[in-house]
């Protein structure tokens, strides 16, 4: 079970517009309170997921661009 989401921004608000809509249209009607909190809940635990991606996605990159890169010239070709 998954929180309240502090802030979101607004693909993230999209996304879980979408995902309601996206269920009533499957069901044919207006959702009840149960089925859009379970609803709700699998957006937020998918958004949360994707933050956490990102987020190792960033810090991949990071690590990636921390490498001490130092320049040598390049050895020219003997004949």
């Amino acid at each position: 079970m998954v929180g309240r989401i502090s802030s979101l921004n607004a693909s993230e608000k999209k996304f879980i517009d979408d995902a309601i809509a996206a269920s009533e249209r499957a069901k044919g009607k207006s959702l009840n309170g149960t089925e859009r909190k379970s609803v709700l809940s699998r957006a937020r635990e998918q958004i949360i997921s994707q933050r956490k991606a990102e987020s190792a996605k960033k810090e991949r990159e990071a690590e990636r661009h921390a490498n001490e890169f130092t320049w040598n010239k390049p050895k020219p070709l003997r004949r």
